[in-house]
């Protein structure tokens, strides 16, 4: 029974590795494509499944981000993210 917990244990480190090394990529993409002034007003940003939510601090911001989103998309898409949601903060 020992050996099955370490098992578990093992496959459940490499997946959170694995997903950390994915974020991280994407992260990356972001600011690849993303100038500084929008950078600036991105407040948070979260994965859920496949896709991205990208919280920024007023609609204003939230609308050039939306400009973006065709280009931003279509590079994450090869990274997994199929679809993209823009909040904006409250």
């Amino acid at each position: 029974m020992a050996e099955h917990i370490q098992e578990s244990l093992s496959q459940f480190l490499d997946n959170l590795k694995r997903k950390n090394s994915e974020k991280k990529e994407i992260l990356l993409v972001l600011n690849k494509v993303l100038n500084k002034n929008i950078q600036k007003h991105i407040c948070g940003i979260r994965f859920y499944k496949k896709s991205l939510i990208i919280k920024v601090d007023n609609n204003l911001w939230g609308y050039q981000l939306n400009l973006l989103m065709p280009q931003i998309l279509k590079l994450l898409q090869e990274k997994g993210i199929e679809k993209i949601k823009i909040k904006v903060s409250e």
